[in-house]
């Protein structure tokens, strides 16, 4: 009986080859216009069937994060062709954003709503309210494929507002009230289905007030709760690849970012930097439970002396458990890494159990290249943490994580995260 099946098995598959598909349709899709669906396979309606395109056409609209599982049935119609079905079961896409984060020296929230499937197409719009210290609120909208699938827009407009520590020349640093107003715009060009160029813009307005002690360096000399003021603006440009699988929890494949981007300050040249960034991350998955992440980001940016460099070692940016933005420099390359367990699978969520190293070497402003490497300008935190994630809402994932200082195993950090890390 099985020598049977197998035989009629093959034989309906042979037959299929060579034959057209006719028609193609997709059932479920209650909210997601088919448009978009099929922007997101690989096969259309006249080419010759071919059963490995329709295995990757599922797994592409797995990828689009918005689908909670994909099936595909293959039939021949009555005219003589095949018809292809999709099966889809569409997940929660409108959530309330109600945490951020936050490490063992400051805790921050967020609160605010998202829709990461407005209008049926795979386009992101939220409003959300940070407190950090300080009270911030931004609105964006993202369309990452127009209907012409081949170009895309952005939209951010918001006000971010902190507590920033600068660090001056002569050694001295004092914490800051910190406002950034911005209006970002960028646009999208698709060179492939995994390949895509962005070019962008942003006016910025920046207001500082002292929250600290005097700083009387060569540049500056603030006093206590004296203001000032920097307006600036941004042009960037992005080259992306990015292919990677999304099965449920876990990920496989990879993706590189290359980031050059011009920041101007007229008023103050000190502020005005170049800098260039390459990002590069792989995950592999192994067995039915356990996945591998590894992150690399590697940039330079004019080595100016200046206490707006812009990169900084960061809880939320590199290094977990570290602190918040303990240093800036104008040089910096960090890696990341992450070994995941899958301990729980729950009708309602995943559970993973993680262990991490982090490590970034940082160029302070206007020293030498070799200087990153030296003892007080590397960074490492080592830990262990979890990951929650909803099986409703299906790429929302909360993070717990605890970093110790390899340098210091006193000192270590607590950081709670909504999203994954990288």
């Amino acid at each position: 009986m099985k020598n049977y099946v197998l035989i009629l098995s093959f034989f309906l598959t042979f037959k299929s080859l060579g034959q057209t598909i006719t028609t193609i349709e997709f059932e479920g899709n209650k909210k997601s216009k088919e448009i978009f669906l099929r922007q997101n396979i690989s096969i259309c309606e006249g080419q010759v069937y071919d059963s490995l395109q329709v295995e990757e056409s599922v797994q592409l609209l797995k990828n689009t994060n918005l689908f909670f599982q994909v099936e595909s049935t293959v039939q021949r119609n009555s005219t003589g062709g095949i018809s292809v079905t999709f099966q889809v079961e569409e997940v929660i896409t409108i959530f309330p954003i109600i945490a951020n984060g936050g490490s063992s020296e400051r805790l921050n929230f967020t609160l605010g709503v998202s829709d990461i499937h407005f209008r049926g197409r795979g386009e992101t719009i939220g409003l959300v309210y940070q407190y950090y210290d300080r009270h911030s609120i931004k609105f964006y909208q993202i369309t990452p494929r127009h209907k012409n699938n081949v170009t895309g827009h952005e939209i951010f407009l918001g006000k971010y507002s902190t507590i920033e520590p600068l660090y001056f020349s002569n050694g001295s640093s004092a914490p800051f009230d910190f406002d950034n107003y911005h209006l970002s715009l960028g646009g999208y060009y698709w060179i492939t289905r995994f390949l895509n160029f962005k070019l962008g813009g942003m006016l910025m307005q920046e207001n500082y007030k002292n929250r600290g002690d005097d700083i009387n360096s060569p540049d500056f000399i603030i006093a206590p709760g004296q203001r000032f003021n920097l307006f600036k603006y941004q042009l960037r440009s992005e080259l992306s690849w990015k292919k990677i699988e999304y099965h449920f929890e876990r990920r496989k494949g990879h993706s590189n970012l290359l980031h050059l981007e011009w920041i101007e300050t007229p008023i103050y040249s000190g502020a005005t930097f170049l800098k260039i960034m390459n990002q590069f991350k792989f995950y592999q998955k192994f067995g039915e439970r356990h996945n591998v992440l590894l992150k690399n980001e590697t940039g330079i940016a004019s080595n100016r002396e200046s206490p707006f460099s812009p990169f900084v070692i960061d809880d939320f940016v590199n290094v977990r458990g570290i602190g918040n933005r303990i240093a800036r420099g104008t040089a910096l390359t960090s890696f990341n890494s992450e070994y995941l367990f899958t301990a729980i699978k729950h009708p309602w969520f995943f559970a993973q159990i993680v262990a991490f190293f982090d490590l970034s070497y940082l160029r302070p402003a206007g020293t030498n290249f070799i200087d990153m490497f030296q003892s007080q300008n590397t960074y490492t935190t080592a830990g262990l943490g979890m990951r929650i994630h909803s099986r409703k809402f299906y790429n929302s994932v909360l993070r717990f994580d605890y970093g110790i200082n390899l340098k210091d195993t006193q000192r270590g950090g607590f950081v709670i995260g909504l999203g994954q890390y990288f």
